[in-house]
Protein backbone atom coordinates (compact mmCIF):
# COMPACT_ATOMS: atom_id res chain seq x y z
CA UNK A 1 0.00 0.00 0.00
CA UNK A 2 0.85 3.31 -0.88
CA UNK A 3 0.13 7.15 0.91
CA UNK A 4 -2.22 8.96 -1.03
CA UNK A 5 -1.14 12.74 -1.02
CA UNK A 6 -4.60 13.91 -0.07
CA UNK A 7 -5.45 11.87 2.84
CA UNK A 8 -2.13 10.69 3.87
CA UNK A 9 -4.06 7.71 4.51
CA UNK A 10 -2.48 4.28 3.12
CA UNK A 11 -4.79 3.38 0.71
CA UNK A 12 -3.34 3.27 -2.95
CA UNK A 13 -2.97 -0.51 -3.69
CA UNK A 14 0.74 -1.66 -4.67
CA UNK A 15 -0.52 -3.22 -7.90
CA UNK A 16 -2.06 0.56 -8.76
CA UNK A 17 -0.52 2.37 -11.74
CA UNK A 18 2.98 4.04 -10.32
CA UNK A 19 1.83 7.10 -11.34
CA UNK A 20 -1.13 6.87 -8.78
CA UNK A 21 -0.99 9.71 -5.98
CA UNK A 22 -4.16 10.20 -5.09
CA UNK A 23 -6.53 7.01 -3.75
CA UNK A 24 -9.76 6.14 -5.27
CA UNK A 25 -12.00 7.69 -2.03
CA UNK A 26 -10.61 10.84 -2.79
CA UNK A 27 -11.17 11.04 -6.01
CA UNK A 28 -14.62 9.82 -5.57
CA UNK A 29 -15.10 12.80 -3.54
CA UNK A 30 -13.52 14.83 -5.69
CA UNK A 31 -15.64 13.96 -8.57
CA UNK A 32 -18.72 14.55 -6.77
CA UNK A 33 -18.27 18.88 -7.05
CA UNK A 34 -17.60 18.32 -10.43
CA UNK A 35 -19.97 19.50 -13.19
CA UNK A 36 -22.42 16.57 -14.27
CA UNK A 37 -23.55 16.27 -17.97
CA UNK A 38 -26.27 18.07 -19.45
CA UNK A 39 -29.94 15.94 -17.80
CA UNK A 40 -31.43 13.80 -20.49
CA UNK A 41 -28.38 14.23 -22.97
CA UNK A 42 -27.56 10.96 -25.09
CA UNK A 43 -24.16 9.30 -25.46
CA UNK A 44 -22.94 10.74 -28.24
CA UNK A 45 -24.12 14.16 -26.67
CA UNK A 46 -21.89 13.56 -23.61
CA UNK A 47 -18.94 11.96 -26.05
CA UNK A 48 -18.91 15.44 -27.87
CA UNK A 49 -19.38 17.70 -24.91
CA UNK A 50 -16.39 15.83 -23.29
CA UNK A 51 -14.08 16.28 -26.53
CA UNK A 52 -15.56 19.80 -27.31
CA UNK A 53 -14.50 20.63 -23.61
CA UNK A 54 -11.28 18.69 -23.04
CA UNK A 55 -7.66 20.63 -23.69
CA UNK A 56 -6.34 18.30 -26.53
CA UNK A 57 -2.52 18.40 -26.68
CA UNK A 58 -0.50 17.84 -29.92
CA UNK A 59 2.16 14.47 -28.34
CA UNK A 60 5.60 16.67 -29.56
CA UNK A 61 7.52 13.51 -29.23
CA UNK A 62 6.06 11.49 -31.46
CA UNK A 63 5.33 13.98 -34.34
CA UNK A 64 6.00 10.89 -37.19
CA UNK A 65 2.70 9.34 -35.40
CA UNK A 66 0.48 12.58 -35.24
CA UNK A 67 -1.61 12.38 -32.32
CA UNK A 68 -3.10 14.26 -29.39
CA UNK A 69 -4.39 13.55 -25.74
CA UNK A 70 -6.13 14.50 -22.78
CA UNK A 71 -4.92 13.99 -19.31
CA UNK A 72 -6.44 13.00 -16.18
CA UNK A 73 -4.19 14.00 -13.41
CA UNK A 74 -4.33 11.34 -10.58
CA UNK A 75 -0.53 11.90 -9.57
CA UNK A 76 -1.36 15.65 -7.63
CA UNK A 77 -3.46 16.52 -4.73
CA UNK A 78 -4.98 19.31 -7.10
CA UNK A 79 -4.92 17.56 -10.08
CA UNK A 80 -3.25 20.65 -11.53
CA UNK A 81 -2.23 18.70 -15.03
CA UNK A 82 -5.95 17.26 -15.81
CA UNK A 83 -7.04 19.03 -19.53
CA UNK A 84 -9.61 16.33 -19.53
CA UNK A 85 -13.08 18.04 -18.95
CA UNK A 86 -13.71 16.48 -15.66
CA UNK A 87 -12.52 13.37 -13.43
CA UNK A 88 -15.89 11.58 -14.02
CA UNK A 89 -16.60 12.99 -17.71
CA UNK A 90 -13.16 11.00 -18.58
CA UNK A 91 -14.14 7.59 -16.91
CA UNK A 92 -16.89 7.56 -18.43
CA UNK A 93 -15.99 8.49 -21.67
CA UNK A 94 -12.77 5.78 -21.40
CA UNK A 95 -15.52 3.27 -20.63
CA UNK A 96 -17.68 4.14 -23.49
CA UNK A 97 -14.50 3.55 -25.49
CA UNK A 98 -14.10 0.30 -24.21
CA UNK A 99 -17.45 -0.19 -24.34
CA UNK A 100 -18.34 0.37 -28.05
CA UNK A 101 -15.43 0.82 -29.61
CA UNK A 102 -13.38 -1.64 -31.78
CA UNK A 103 -10.29 -3.96 -30.78
CA UNK A 104 -6.97 -3.51 -33.31
CA UNK A 105 -3.80 -4.26 -33.84
CA UNK A 106 -1.07 -1.05 -33.51
CA UNK A 107 2.49 -2.76 -34.36
CA UNK A 108 2.70 -5.43 -31.65
CA UNK A 109 0.11 -3.19 -29.58
CA UNK A 110 -4.12 -4.02 -29.47
CA UNK A 111 -6.58 -1.62 -28.01
CA UNK A 112 -9.72 -0.72 -28.61
CA UNK A 113 -10.79 2.08 -30.74
CA UNK A 114 -14.06 4.53 -30.77
CA UNK A 115 -14.21 6.94 -33.87
CA UNK A 116 -16.47 9.90 -32.91
CA UNK A 117 -16.60 12.33 -35.57
CA UNK A 118 -13.71 12.76 -37.64
CA UNK A 119 -11.03 11.93 -34.69
CA UNK A 120 -10.58 7.90 -33.40
CA UNK A 121 -9.77 7.78 -29.55
CA UNK A 122 -8.00 5.12 -27.42
CA UNK A 123 -6.32 4.59 -24.06
CA UNK A 124 -3.48 2.28 -23.20
CA UNK A 125 -5.19 -0.45 -21.61
CA UNK A 126 -4.93 0.68 -17.20
CA UNK A 127 -7.82 -0.18 -15.44
CA UNK A 128 -10.33 2.79 -15.99
CA UNK A 129 -9.77 3.94 -12.42
CA UNK A 130 -5.78 4.16 -13.25
CA UNK A 131 -5.98 5.47 -16.37
CA UNK A 132 -4.51 8.85 -16.92
CA UNK A 133 -4.05 9.10 -20.95
CA UNK A 134 -7.00 9.23 -23.70
CA UNK A 135 -5.62 9.39 -27.46
CA UNK A 136 -6.76 10.66 -30.46
CA UNK A 137 -5.58 10.35 -33.96
CA UNK A 138 -7.34 12.48 -37.41
CA UNK A 139 -9.48 10.25 -39.45
CA UNK A 140 -11.51 12.60 -41.47
CA UNK A 141 -10.16 15.33 -43.93
CA UNK A 142 -11.04 18.39 -41.49
CA UNK A 143 -8.91 17.02 -38.62
CA UNK A 144 -5.93 15.36 -40.57
CA UNK A 145 -5.61 19.02 -42.36
CA UNK A 146 -5.81 20.17 -38.79
CA UNK A 147 -3.40 17.75 -37.25
CA UNK A 148 -0.92 18.10 -40.47
CA UNK A 149 -0.75 22.15 -39.73
CA UNK A 150 0.40 21.50 -35.86
CA UNK A 151 2.71 18.74 -36.49
CA UNK A 152 4.53 21.39 -39.06
CA UNK A 153 4.22 24.26 -36.49
CA UNK A 154 5.87 21.92 -33.82
CA UNK A 155 8.57 21.33 -36.40
CA UNK A 156 9.54 25.29 -36.74
CA UNK A 157 7.54 25.04 -40.20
Amino acid sequence: MRVCLKCGEFRIESSSHPDTRVCRECELERQATERPFPSGATEEEKAEAFIRESGWRLATTMLDIPHQYTVRDLASPDARKTTARSHAGFEWFVRLIRRDGVRKRWRSYEHTYLVVGEWEYWTMGYPVEETTIVNRQAVGPEAIGYMENQVEEARGG
